[in-house]
Order: structure tokens, then sequence, then C-alpha cells
């Protein structure tokens, strides 16, 4: 059973994501709330963005996914 806290903090992120409580409960159990919380933060950003026309050229999409990978490479070898 959830705690009140993380009832309402699961009701947020169901409702900004457009999702039932229980749809999101399986992705908070899965990745974590700080995970979830951040995605959908990030997405709600891109729409805001993309909403008043601030978008990505493919070439700066794929730039930037390359960089994270990069980024997630490193941070595996160094925990390793």
């Amino acid at each position: 059973m959830l705690t009140p806290q993380l009832e309402k903090r699961l009701q947020k992120l169901a409702k900004a994501a457009g999702r039932t409580p229980e749809q999101m409960l399986k992705l908070v159990a899965e990745y974590g709330f700080p995970v979830i919380e951040d995605y959908i933060e990030k997405v709600g950003r891109g729409i805001a963005q993309a909403d008043i026309g601030e978008l990505l050229t493919t070439e700066q999409f794929f730039s930037s996914i390359e960089k994270r990978r990069g980024q997630r490479l490193v941070s595996q070898k160094q925990a390793a």
C-alpha cells in the first residue's frame, strides 16, 4: 500500500501523463519516481517548446542522442 504522499505523487504523474494511476504505478515500480517524474517534465517541456515553434532539426536531434549515449557509456565504464 502506498503512503498518502506517494499516492498524491502518483496521481500528479498520472494526470500529467494522461494515464491512469494504475498505468503509472507499473512504470514507477519498474523505473522509480524520479526517473518517471523527470521524463514527464521533459515531455511537457518539449511539447511547450513545439507549441511555440522551437523545434530541433533532425541533425540536432540525432547529435543529442549520440552525445547522451556516449555519456551513458562513460558512466557505465566508471561504475564497473
